[in-house]
């Protein structure tokens, strides 16, 4: 299972376990207490959050418009997106399987 840790400063930092993320979370609302005693608490530091990915997006499809061609009549169904790309992705999002 992935976990994740926020830190308004830093953004997401993604970790292997729970304690890594929790560790990582607390360093940061430690640097915070740190600097508060000088300029006060930051306001940002009730966004520091750590977590349990649940889930995120994957790719769930790759056709290269060679495919395309092949499987279609390309002149009834043209390939998607124009003649920008060399090839179509689909992706959605899924729950992480445990």
């Amino acid at each position: 299972m992935k976990w994740f840790a926020y830190d308004p400063e830093e953004g997401v930092v993604f970790f292997e376990t729970e304690a890594e993320a929790r560790d990582a979370a607390e360093d940061t609302l430690q640097a915070c207490q740190d600097i508060s005693a000088e300029d006060g608490w930051p306001e940002n530091t009730e966004e520091i959050v750590y977590g349990e990915v649940r889930g995120g997006v994957v790719e769930t499809s790759r056709v290269t418009r060679e495919e395309w061609n092949r499987t279609h009549d390309i002149e009834d169904e043209p390939f998607p997106g124009g003649s920008q790309f060399d090839e179509m992705v689909e992706y959605a999002i899924k729950e992480i399987e445990k």
